[in-house]
């Protein structure tokens, strides 16, 4: 194993350490506080859709924050050329 495969490694486990602390933080999965295993079953399939529909609401704002600050770049790039070409 190299360097870079290492780091990708590393930064996919971070990547999953990050999920199941939402899970357990924002969620309110830290315990299930049901009477029957049926009850924990559903409550963990629930639990794991509420997951996946937040990673895809926040991987596709990840997404759209970058397309906005590429877009604010373009606009200030061409402010600032517009003044300069007055300021001449």
């Amino acid at each position: 194993m190299d360097a870079k495969d290492a780091i990708n490694l590393y930064k996919s486990r971070d990547v999953s350490e990050k999920v199941f602390r939402a899970d357990k933080s924002y969620l309110g999965n830290h315990c299930l506080r049901v009477a029957s295993e049926e009850a924990a079953s559903n409550k963990i399939f629930i639990g794991f859709l509420a997951l996946i529909i937040r990673c895809r609401i926040y991987t596709a704002l990840k997404e759209k924050a970058k397309e906005l600050a590429k877009n604010r770049i373009i606009l200030q790039f061409r402010q600032q050329s517009g003044n300069w070409k007055r300021s001449r």
